[in-house]
């Protein structure tokens, strides 16, 4: 990669130029003597320019791994790489400001092809603020990340918005763990959060409108979700539909430190609909809190067999079970 440095440090009242470019670098001095009590203000707000230009990262990973002898995973991309930025320097208390532009171009992640990407940080009075898009978004298409962050109150906020008609480059990002699972056909995804790292506080809302995805058996699985989350006290997914071929599972969920609640669970297969609630508590709270569950039984078939579910509320709190409305037992208080 070319490199490219240089310190102007003719607004300090110095005829003095230190540049720094490719393999050589220049000194050029005239500086008149200045008393000691001023040396710590020269050295504030001054800017430092530089450039970075790697035109093959394949060319810099290689050459990481015959240094390192380490293979670098599939996950570091190839393509090309462009910087432009600038350094202000602070005082002894913060180092300074800092801005920097990118771009990453024919990049290649996991062996998927990427658009051309563009970005920005900046860190100014101890704040930090990232940007990502694409460099060129198609008619009818969005892709944009936004986030900043306060070093010294350790607080966040942060966005993404992603509208496109095929979200198959996006796999690595999405399944990295799974790389049989192949994103396929729209993807769009809307979220804005903050929170508070020390006090581990975070709210939000999302809405992952759409997403289709190709698992290893050539299936494709359909997902949407919607709702909001105060964290650690809430998680509420107000909208939840899945469905895996003629397998389909819908409803809403709240999360809270005691328990899980279901709403409008709707399970169909293509023969039948089954739908029902439930709240249950969690692990910790299973011998305090009761269990509620609700299910309504519908004409179902199973390996051709037609049957009808069972249908009532099943309430458990510790070692005892009451059950009402059973098809069999319709008078039964514990069964």
């Amino acid at each position: 990669p070319k490199t490219a440095l240089t310190l102007d440090l003719a607004e300090t009242g110095l005829t003095s130029a230190l540049r720094l470019e490719d393999d050589t670098l220049t000194l050029d001095a005239n500086t008149p003597p200045l008393p000691f009590e001023e040396l710590d203000a020269l050295w504030q707000n001054i800017p430092i320019k530089f450039e970075l230009n790697a035109p093959s990262l394949a060319k810099v990973k290689s050459l990481v791994q015959d240094a390192t002898g380490n293979e670098l995973p599939a996950a570091v991309p190839t393509g090309s790489f462009h910087l432009d930025g600038t350094l202000t320097t602070g005082t002894e208390e913060f180092l300074g400001d800092l801005a920097l532009d990118w771009k990453g171009a024919d990049l290649v992640i996991d062996e998927r092809a990427f658009p051309d990407l563009i970005g920005t940080f900046a860190l100014a009075e101890k704040k930090l603020n990232l940007t990502t898009t694409r460099q060129t978004n198609p008619e009818g298409e969005t892709f944009q990340i936004e986030a900043s962050y306060d070093l010294e109150k350790q607080a966040y906020q942060a966005s993404t918005k992603i509208d496109l008609k095929d979200g198959a480059w996006l796999g690595p990002l999405i399944f990295p763990d799974n790389p049989d699972w192949h994103p396929t056909g729209p993807f769009i995804l809307g979220w804005d959060g903050q929170g508070e790292i020390e006090k581990n506080t975070h709210s939000g809302s999302y809405n992952l409108e759409t997403l289709t995805a190709k698992i290893p058996d050539e299936t494709l699985t359909n997902a949407s979700l919607k709702g909001s989350y105060q964290w650690p006290a809430m998680v509420d997914a107000k909208s939840i539909a899945i469905r895996n071929g003629e397998l389909q599972l819908s409803g809403g969920v709240t999360w809270s430190p005691e328990r899980a609640s279901f709403q409008n669970l709707t399970l169909e297969d293509g023969t039948g609909v089954l739908p029902g609630q439930a709240a249950l508590p969690r692990a910790e709270h299973q011998l305090v809190d009761p269990v509620a569950i609700d299910v309504a039984g519908r004409h179902r078939q199973s390996g051709g067999v037609p049957f009808v579910a069972p249908e009532g509320r099943v309430c458990v709190c510790q070692a005892e079970r009451a059950a009402q409305g059973s098809r069999e037992h319709p008078d039964a208080a514990c069964l």
